[in-house]
């Protein structure tokens, strides 16, 4: 029986989850239940176009043609740990310095999450039928190699930016407030 207050949410597969009423705190379990998965379809539903947008850009796909499966080397599957590690670094943390969101994607790379999280998402993926295609004509390994490249120019960039930043805030500490103008 569906009472006066029914509330009906939309859940991640094709079940629906019906309360007969609403709780009297939003903090109940059933509550905190249903918003902990919706965040957590839209935090993944964002990973995945952007893993989506990477492979589009260097003209793979992921298929559910059984033909065949292409293997990912190395260097793409770092390419698209990055990408996701630079959206995730976005969608979490918003405000954060452009040049810190891009330092911190790197160091994600680095300490194995962002490829784990990939391989993960990639697996997941295979599970539904969707495999990894490249298009032979349409792969475009020039701008793989251009992406690459700016890559580590935007990192050296963003270092020396973050330490130009962390210079000037020793300076500003040592003269013990900012510097006015005129002085």
């Amino acid at each position: 029986m569906i009472g006066r207050n029914a509330v009906t949410f939309r859940a991640a597969s094709t079940e629906v989850e019906e309360m007969d009423y609403l709780p009297p705190s939003i903090t109940s379990p059933g509550i905190a239940a249903v918003v902990h998965r919706q965040l957590n379809e839209l935090y993944f539903a964002h990973l995945l176009e952007t893993l989506h947008s990477a492979a589009s850009g260097i003209g793979a796909s992921f298929t559910t043609s059984p033909e065949k499966e292409d293997s990912i080397s190395n260097e793409i599957l770092e390419y698209l740990a990055f990408c996701v590690a630079v959206s995730r670094e976005g969608y979490l943390w918003p405000k954060k310095d452009p040049s810190q969101q891009f330092l911190d994607a790197t160091d994600r790379i680095h300490d194995g999450y962002a490829i784990k999280l990939v391989q993960d998402i990639l697996a997941v993926l295979k599970t539904l039928g969707y495999h990894w295609e490249i298009n032979p004509d349409g792969y475009n390994w020039a701008a793989f190699a251009k992406e690459q490249t700016a890559r580590k120019e935007l990192a050296e960039e963003a270092d020396a930016y973050l330490k130009g930043r962390q210079q000037t805030s020793v300076v500003i500490e040592e003269l013990g407030e900012w510097p006015q103008s005129g002085d």
